[in-house]
């Protein structure tokens, strides 16, 4: 037995297709001949339900959809990893020692730095009671950091540390203080 959707299915099908003829009980349906001035395409009348038929497709409509450019995939985080440090001091030993280290991590994202910064201490902190590194963006920036080799550190983006007394890890961003855009040469951002 036949539901009625099942035949509704096979009878829009069929008009979409070409049409009816006639769906009486015991014709068998087949494409409808076209009258002057309908298309092959257009229905001999209503659907049953009263509703007409939806306008063909036009070849634009019709062709396949192109499908959309790869995405590139976002990169890995970037990460503390040793080959980063450019210097590495321990002092206060009998305290428990404290690691002073510089970190070049080749990024402009400040967030970037902040995270390399981060993972810095945290790994310096496995070795030594306390550590503190300045973290720089670029090699640029770190060969700028000391122009009259006075010790006077620049173009830093982010000083972080825990000291001996332990803590939270203490995060001071270079802005003003340790970055001046006139002097340091690897535009990180937001500086430039």
């Amino acid at each position: 037995m036949t539901t009625p959707r099942v035949v509704s299915l096979v009878v829009l099908s069929l008009l979409v297709l070409g049409g009816c003829a006639s769906t009486e009980a015991g014709d068998v349906p087949g494409p409808a001949s076209s009258s002057a001035g309908e298309s092959p395409g257009e229905a001999a009348g209503p659907m049953p339900d009263g509703a007409d038929l939806p306008p063909a497709p036009t070849p634009e409509e019709a062709a396949p959809e192109e499908d959309p450019a790869p995405v590139e995939p976002e990169p890995e985080p970037m990460t503390f990893d040793e080959s980063m440090v450019r210097s590495v001091a321990v002092d206060k030993e009998a305290k428990g020692g404290q690691a002073n280290v510089a970190v070049v991590a080749e990024s402009t994202d400040v967030q970037v730095l902040q995270e390399v910064g981060l993972g810095c201490v945290d790994h310096y902190l496995q070795e030594q009671k306390a550590a503190f590194c300045h973290v720089w963006g670029s090699e640029l920036d770190y060969a700028a950091r000391d122009p009259q080799g006075i010790g006077d550190l620049m173009c830093w983006v982010y000083f972080i540390g825990v000291p001996l007394a332990g803590g939270e890890p203490i995060v001071t961003e270079g802005g003003a203080v340790g970055y001046t855009v006139s002097a340091c040469p690897g535009g990180v951002l937001p500086y430039v």
